[in-house]
């Protein structure tokens, strides 16, 4: 088990032990802490794009910001006209994102078998948070009415159906890894333990501090030691602290940004929901982030 599983596991222990202790503790403080969590390892984990892409390729900076703002400006724009497939895409790229990230460090030759795990695997650990925590997902979007009319796209049935499905393919591609040539059964466990303790997290803990957890140690901390170790052997003596600078000015960017936009929807100068805007902007940061990350990885490979 490498160092970040033993953390989320830790972390998962300690997160029982304070759900069990505690019984309930309000939205409102599971919101500050899963802030402060994102706010130092989530958003940081993208702050770098830029520089992951510029130095891999003859792409002036301007041509990478100007197409980057686009992509973002494009997607805003289809969420306004098509909110419910807006919402289905950014699940959809968030899936495969995850997936890509996990198994990066697995050679895998053929580009169809490749992406068929990361979607699956993707759509299943989201389809489990959401799934396992049901209740708490439609109370908080039934009380809005912006978030309302994305409920279709998560119900029950359609999430069972995923689970079921994308478990299959799952279990079917891991018994034909187990019988072909170059199976390592330390690595199959690996992948399998991690899974079962992702669904057991999604499962044991509320719906925002599961995901959290997920969020920034399996994956945001996970991306930043691969984007750390790239450009440690790409740039001579780069050392943590040169990485912690770079990332800090667009993670800082975001920040603010994101508190200018919660001011203006306290003030109601936004009539938006503020778990409504979350998504949109943590959706259109994506949608760029994971065609960079996407590049990243295949180069890596």
């Amino acid at each position: 088990m490498n160092k970040i599983g033993f953390l989320f596991i830790a972390a998962l222990y300690i997160t029982i032990s304070i759900f069990s202790f505690a019984k309930t503790i309000s939205i409102e403080v599971q919101l500050a802490v899963c802030s402060i969590l994102i706010a130092f390892i989530g958003i940081p984990h993208g702050a770098i794009d830029h520089i992951l892409f510029i130095k891999t390729t003859k792409v002036k900076p301007m041509a990478f910001y100007a197409s980057y703002v686009a992509l973002m400006l494009s997607y805003l724009v289809l969420w306004f006209l098509l909110p419910m497939f807006s919402f289905a895409v950014f699940l959809i790229l968030s899936a495969y994102h995850f997936g890509e990230s996990q198994f990066a460090e697995i050679k895998i030759k053929h580009k169809a078998i490749k992406s068929i795990l990361f979607m699956t695997w993707g759509l299943n650990i989201l389809s489990a948070l959401i799934l396992y925590n049901q209740v708490e997902f439609q109370s908080v979007f039934s009380a809005n009415s912006d978030l309302a009319q994305l409920l279709p796209i998560a119900s029950t049935s359609i999430l069972q159906t995923i689970l079921v499905i994308t478990s299959t393919i799952l279990l079917t591609m891991g018994a034909a890894y187990l019988f072909g040539k170059n199976r390592k059964f330390e690595l199959l466990f690996r992948e399998i333990y991690t899974l079962f303790l992702i669904h057991i997290t999604f499962y044991l803990i509320p719906l925002l501090p599961a995901f959290t957890l997920y969020f920034v140690i399996l994956h945001s901390a996970k991306v930043l030691v691969d984007e750390y170790t790239f450009l440690h052997q790409l740039v001579k003596g780069y050392s943590i602290y040169d990485f912690i600078k770079a990332l800090t000015p667009f993670t800082v960017l975001s920040l603010i940004g994101a508190a200018t936009i919660g001011l203006l929807i306290h003030y109601g100068l936004f009539d938006f929901s503020y778990i409504l805007i979350a998504i949109v902007l943590i959706s259109i940061l994506t949608l760029p982030h994971s065609i960079v990350m996407n590049r990243f990885y295949n180069i890596s490979d």
